[in-house]
């Protein structure tokens, strides 16, 4: 019985620093990122803290997981044309110290790998998009990948 009393009176201490699910206004509390990421609307959070804006919307994010380990993937829709955003994402790392790889060009799309010693590696591909949707002004698409530290 005594050890019972202990484990409430344990129980009890622990859980009296613990606050209420609602702040004192009635609202809800605000989530919290986990691991930093934060998705905003017409910004990407590259590794380092590089943040990177265009015109646009992140249309997609995944958290890809495979052999290779995960990755961290967004799927970028832009008004402006690829390589408009392909330079405004280049200009924003290249100050950051990464240099520009091309793997791939071809009309319609551009593919290049974004290195910077010690820092993860960022693959971007960039394509046309057309339009397909009434009222739909996105003119291209843009995928970046690249693998979460760990």
């Amino acid at each position: 019985m005594k050890g019972f009393i202990f484990a409430v009176a344990v129980c009890a201490a622990l859980l009296s620093g613990c606050e209420p699910a609602s702040s004192p206004s009635g609202a809800a509390p605000s989530l919290e990122p986990v691991a930093g990421t934060v998705l905003v609307k017409n910004k990407v959070m590259f590794p380092e803290g590089i943040e990177v804006s265009f015109n646009g919307r992140i249309f997609q994010y995944q958290l890809v997981q495979n052999v290779k380990g995960e990755f961290d993937r967004y799927i970028v829709h832009s008004t402006d044309g690829m390589m408009g955003v392909e330079g405004a994402v280049f200009a924003s790392l290249a100050k950051q110290g990464y240099t520009r790889r091309i793997r791939k060009e071809v009309p319609g799309q551009f593919v290049v790998n974004y290195v910077k010693k010690g820092a993860a590696t960022i693959i971007a591909t960039f394509s046309d998009h057309s339009t397909k949707a009434v009222g739909d002004k996105t003119k291209s698409r843009a995928v970046f990948t690249w693998k979460i530290a760990g």
